[in-house]
């Protein structure tokens, strides 16, 4: 009797020692939230039908810089990424019509490591007024898109104002353990003193874009993958409790 406690305690030991692996693995994600803005107070985005260019241009003019803004409190295994912390700049890569876009955002000089966002895809957008020259786009409160092919959401203010918005998801890795990815969602928005057919035939027939100020709003939620490490343990408690039932049947 003492004999099979004593080999239940071993296996008991052994499977929470794997569960307990298993936890603290899984808890090493990102997970918080991001908001960004322009770095330069007279920074912004030039927006066509399909892409985003940011001013001021970095890299060639392949990007731009943000700010983690107010709201902005990401957490890690080995650091932290807050908009109260001065000085939390990151570069932003233009948008092209095709992503994925690797090291889309990043975040660099903090404690533990950089944070890269790749962005995976763009949201489709789902309007209720179709196109932005329909009648159903006059009514307050109604979405629409400027043409079939463009991504972004223009959502009727009232008083001649809209939002032009753009849903967006990616992933991101945990500096302190790069095996363990997180999920990211959110958009990136202004607000234009134009109706929507005044977007409307911006974007068909008139300049073909415009420029203004942006920000965005992501959640960061850990979806974390098990490390190698991990597994074999969950491998080796599953043999000892398949060790034990063979053991049991034996008695």
């Amino acid at each position: 009797m003492f004999k099979r406690i004593a080999k239940r305690s071993t296996l008991l030991l052994a499977v929470f020692a794997a569960a307990s692996f298993l936890t603290s693995t899984m808890s090493a994600s990102v997970v918080g939230s991001l908001n960004e803005a322009n770095c330069n107070p007279n920074g912004g985005v030039t927006v066509t039908t399909t892409s985003i260019i940011w001013l001021p241009p970095t890299g060639g003019g392949t990007g731009g810089c943000i700010n983690a803004g107010a709201g902005t409190s990401l957490t890690w295994s080995t650091g932290t990424l807050t908009g109260a912390t001065l000085g939390v700049t990151g570069n932003i890569l233009n948008l092209p019509p095709n992503p994925p876009v690797v090291g889309f955002m990043t975040f660099s000089g903090m404690v533990g490591g950089p944070l890269s966002f790749d962005l995976g895809t763009i949201v489709t957008p789902i309007v209720s007024a179709g196109l932005c020259n329909s009648a159903a786009a006059t009514v307050i409160g109604s979405t629409c898109v400027v043409n079939p092919a463009s991504p972004f959401v223009i959502t009727n203010l009232g008083g001649g104002n809209v939002t032009v918005s753009l849903g967006v998801t990616g992933t991101v890795k945990d500096p302190g353990a790069p095996s363990q990815i997180s999920n990211w969602d959110g958009s990136f928005s202004t607000q234009l003193n134009q109706t929507p057919l005044g977007v409307y035939n911006i974007f068909n027939g008139g300049a073909g874009t415009v420029t203004s100020t942006q920000s965005g709003q992501f959640l960061v939620s850990a979806a974390a993958v098990p490390e190698p490490g991990t597994v074999g343990m969950l491998f080796i408690g599953g043999v000892l409790l398949a060790s034990a039932k063979r053991r049991r049947a034996k008695v």
